[in-house]
């Protein structure tokens, strides 16, 4: 018998049978002698708690002798009362029960796990009976005790509860272990314990018997509890954590459901009851709380309703409701916040042990309830606090508030302060992009009661923080100026030269929202840090304010109406008007800095490469040279647009009578800022698509050609004087990457440098068209009016010839770029109609006589083995499809004559299965598809219907309806 066993039959005091064989420190007790036990001095079972030596003495001679100590033991007195309840969990999770299944169990229901209800069904009376065992009755029916089933329970007998059978599985030891918890083993075998099915039990896991395994095995570990058990351990935890909050007034956020959105009372109400809900932060009263400590619990009190923090009704369950409510001094009005260890918070409710405030699904969209629920350290019960008002000190005026300045990232000087998509909205929103002098990524700053309010040069709008938002992550955007705490900024100069901006309304920092920046990145505000270097930005002053490049020059007054030169022409004094916004090369316009005079500059019509001048009499005209002051202009910003004024004369570009039509004057007037004086510039491509003749810039007679009007592949390309042939005319096509694709009109083939080559001295034929870069082309404007064509392959080297100016039949190729005149090209508009083949305009002469049943009309002509398709009417026909088709056979031939479609159609012929798409034309004789492949056409082989290709046939079939003519001619 093993220690263990000699001690629970002494505790029982059941006597021990002479047949067991005792073995005592290995020694074997001999059968037939007496023996006593001695604990300690004393002969007899103690009564009282505390350790005792455990002596065998055999009686020998009359007397005792030849003591064998068997071991110390610790005797304890029970800890639980009779007629108290206990609740039994699993010390993996003290939010589940031992649960008798049912509200008034019945003998034989089953005993799981599951989630505290505060039911009877959870609740134990423990009962130390005379032999040293416990019975765990169910406080929900007092008839039933806890049952391992069957006499002499095995490893996974189930556990039930059970009528009183006075049998040892219906009985119990309950023994301490680690942390205030208990084993409790069964009595008809003691190696078999109380068991939750599962090594980390899910709500409804089996409760059963088991081996008895090591001391990590929390689901075979069992606290056992008393209400006033609880509260106790709450007063203790309430008690070591009171000063983790201080008192103070506080917006709380969710700090890890995305968005950080804070408590707040539904609809600022102040009703007892009103719902505390998630919402965007904004400064309201209703989402400020005024903690302080009552006894060491925390109490939270809303600062517009003046209400408490409140768990409804008390209930101390999972998924209890959290309202506001007048009575601060019952338990669910207490809370106890617990520092986690990324600084945010868990909330505790004093009701109930691991019952924590949570929000519903972890969840972050406003209206998002508040609730209790289990402790489990998730997201949904995170929560950080901001102390409101936020500190912001006075700053010293150290930014010269007379200029405008581009604010950069410290992280990339190429990256600074910009408004998207240049929106003059209020909340328009702020990120970083890529550099330009763009208005919208201009500001100044305006000092204000020791604070800065940062205006943008664009939309005359006040950098701010969104919605008056308190927390983390505020964003920032756009919005009318104000004397709002939300639009002023402290500049905080660091010590490397950059500036820190803290807004004065939330304290926090402005942010460039990742540590990798790139254009695009958002910008909010966030908890300062002074090594973070994307709360660090460098203010660049700009002297120049427009940006240079091409770009279209919108009036204020309306934006369809821009800059145009009137009739796209090229003379000098050509007059400058407003047109609607057409992206034609007549309103582009190439803006470029004068040197040496600050925020001057030329711009450059190109179209004709002549410059936008006063020309003294109040008009606006093109003139040949940008030298001249006529030809100059100085920028300012009015209202978040340009004003420009002509250096020469002082006055200011202006919409005459500030009308808003095609046509209108533009002339110089005396500078008044008003709208009719102020200009947008919009970033254009540098050619619309279109078809164009590629002229020399120094001789303009001379043009890319196709040598021999070759429609070959590596068919050549050379100059060659102007005779306006298809060959010397090219479609420029914008390419998603900025290139363009360089297409002959007579040929459809690409512009191409030889075999995918890309160096100097690389010939440039015709191609079929590849998307390949060596198709690709940059087109650079430059001042002298002319484009350079820069390959997509290789930016060193540009399309040109060899020499300094072109003779018929130079050759083009590639050449290393010097940005000389002879590399550059100017760009004709022009258009270009194919010549039609004969046959073709015959067809087209002949449909005018005929009229049709409905809007299109079909002609065949069986000696050329072509069919075409007219849309229009009678006399009014033009070309919508033009086809090869297969006519009938020697010996079948296909009719000819004037007919009139039945509307009769079928997917297939009835005789030939492959005849698809199948359109009657008269009888047995239809419009169908090929039988095998596209080699058919152009030939006489059908049993005389009109075969045509797949898509032919299926156009035929769904757009030509009952009706239409089709004539059938040789």
């Amino acid at each position: 018998m093993s220690k263990q066993g000699m001690m629970r039959n002494v505790v029982s005091g059941r006597e021990i049978k002479p047949t067991v064989v005792i073995k005592v420190s290995g020694k074997t007790l001999v059968e037939g002698k007496d023996y006593r036990l001695k604990f300690g001095s004393e002969y007899r079972v103690p009564t009282a708690a505390g350790t005792y030596s455990l002596v065998a003495e055999a009686l020998e001679s009359g007397s005792y002798s030849g003591s064998i100590k068997i071991g110390d033991y610790k005797l304890f007195s029970s800890p639980f009362k009779e007629n108290i309840q206990y609740a039994l969990s699993p010390v993996t999770n003290s939010n589940f029960m031992l649960d008798a299944t049912g509200k008034r169990p019945n003998v034989g229901s089953n005993v799981t796990i599951w989630t505290r209800n505060n039911g009877a069904n959870q609740m134990w009376y423990l009962k130390l009976g005379a032999d040293g065992y416990y019975t765990i009755k169910s406080a929900a029916n007092d008839r039933f005790i806890l049952d391992a089933a069957a006499s002499s329970p095995k490893v996974g007998s189930n556990v039930s509860i059970w009528s009183s059978k006075n049998q040892d599985n219906q009985k119990w030891t309950i023994e301490p272990s680690t942390n205030g918890s208990y084993i409790i083993r069964n009595a008809a075998n003691p190696s078999l314990v109380l068991d939750a099915a599962g090594i980390s039990p899910k709500c409804g896991a089996n409760v059963s018997v088991w081996s008895a395994k090591s001391q990590n095995n929390n689901n075979q570990k069992w606290t056992i509890k008393t209400l006033n058990d609880v509260y106790t351990s709450l007063d203790s935890l309430a008690a070591q954590n009171k000063s983790v909050i201080a008192d103070g007034t506080y917006v709380i956020y969710a700090s890890a459901v995305g968005g950080n959105p804070v408590l707040d009372v539904k609809n600022g109400a102040t009703n007892e009851g009103a719902n505390i809900q998630l919402a965007a932060s904004n400064a309201s009263a209703n989402q400020a709380w005024e903690i302080s400590h009552s006894g060491n619990y925390v109490l939270i009190k809303n600062k517009r309703s003046g209400k408490y923090l409140s768990v409804a009704s008390n209930n101390s369950l999972s998924g209890a409701n959290v309202i506001q409510s007048a009575n601060a001094d019952v338990r669910g009005s207490k809370w106890i916040f617990l520092k986690n260890s990324d600084g945010s918070f868990s909330v505790r409710s004093a009701l109930y042990t691991g019952i924590s405030l949570d929000v519903q699904a972890g969840k972050s969209a406003a209206g998002t309830n508040i609730e209790t629920w289990m402790s489990n350290s998730t997201k949904a019960q995170k929560f950080k606090l901001v102390s409101v008002p936020a500190q912001v000190a006075k700053c010293e005026n150290t930014i010269d508030t007379t200029g405008y300045y581009c604010i950069k990232s410290i992280r990339d000087n190429n990256l600074q302060l910009d408004v998207n998509a240049a929106s003059t909205a209020n909340n328009a929103n702020v990120q970083i992009w890529s550099a330009t002098k763009m208005p919208w990524q201009l500001f100044r700053f305006e000092y204000v009661n020791g604070y800065y309010r940062i205006i943008s040069a664009h939309s005359n709008k006040a950098l701010m923080v969104q919605n008056n938002s308190l927390v983390p992550g505020a964003n920032a955007v756009m919005y009318t100026a104000s004397t709002a705490d939300n639009q002023l900024w402290r500049a905080q100069k660091n010590a490397d030269g950059s500036y820190t901006f803290f807004n004065k309304k939330n304290g926090y920092a402005l942010y460039v929202g990742s540590v990798s920046p790139k254009a695009g990145t958002n910008v909010c505000t966030s908890g300062y840090s002074p090594t973070s270097n994307e709360q660090k930005f460098k203010l660049e002053r700009v002297t120049n304010l427009m940006p240079t490049g091409l770009y279209n020059l919108k009036s204020a007054l309306n934006a369809s109406q821009v800059l145009d030169v009137t009739a796209g022409s090229g003379a000098n004094n050509a007059n400058i008007e407003t047109w609607t916004n057409n992206a034609e090369i007549a309103q582009k316009w190439n803006i470029q800095a004068v040197a040496g005079k600050e925020n001057v500059y030329t711009l450059q019509a190109v179209c004709s490469g002549k410059y936008l001048a006063d020309n003294g009499l109040g008009n606006a005209v093109q003139v040949a040279s940008g030298i001249d002051t006529k030809s100059q202009w100085k920028a300012s910003i009015v209202g978040g647009s340009y004003v420009l004024t002509n250096v020469e004369t002082g006055k200011a570009l202006d919409v005459t009578n500030s009308k808003v039509a095609s046509g209108t004057n533009v002339g110089t007037k005396v500078i008044t800022n008003g709208v009719n004086q102020r200009w947008n510039l919009v970033t254009t491509a540098p050619l619309p698509n279109g078809t164009y003749i590629i002229r020399s810039r120094v001789n303009t007679s001379q043009v890319l050609e196709i040598v021999g009007s070759s429609t070959g592949n590596n068919g050549n390309v050379a100059m060659w004087k102007y005779h306006g042939g298809g060959n010397q005319k090219f479609n420029f096509t914008r390419n998603s990457d900025g290139t363009y694709t360089v297409v002959n009109c007579n040929s459809g083939k690409a512009l191409d440098a030889a075999k995918g080559a890309s160096s100097a001295g690389t010939n440039i034929a015709q191609f079929n068209q590849k998307n390949q870069k060596n198709q690709r082309w940059y087109l650079v404007y430059n001042s002298d009016g002319g484009f350079k064509l820069v390959s997509a392959a290789n930016s060193q080297v540009v399309i040109g010839f060899n020499g300094s100016s072109p003779t018929n039949g130079a050759n083009v190729c590639l050449v290393k770029d010097t940005n000389a005149s002879s590399q550059h090209f100017k760009l004709e508009k022009t258009t270009y109609v194919p010549p039609m083949p004969a046959p073709q305009r015959d067809m087209l002469n002949k449909a005018q006589g005929y009229s049709s049943g409905t809007g299109y009309l079909i002609m065949v002509n069986r000696a050329t083995h072509k069919v075409g398709v007219f849309k229009g009417s009678q006399g009014n026909w033009s070309y919508q499809h033009y086809w090869s088709c297969v006519t009938g056979a020697p010996g079948s031939p296909t009719i000819t004559g004037v007919y009139r479609t039945t509307g009769y159609k079928r997917m297939s012929l009835t005789t030939d299965s492959r005849a698809r798409w199948c359109t009657q034309i008269s009888g047995g004789y239809f419009f169908h598809t090929i039988l095998a492949s596209e080699s058919e056409l152009g030939n006489s082989l059908s049993h005389g219907c009109v075969r045509l290709a797949i898509p032919s046939a299926q156009w035929i079939y769904n757009n030509v309806g009952r009706g239409t003519t089709v004539v059938l001619y040789n």
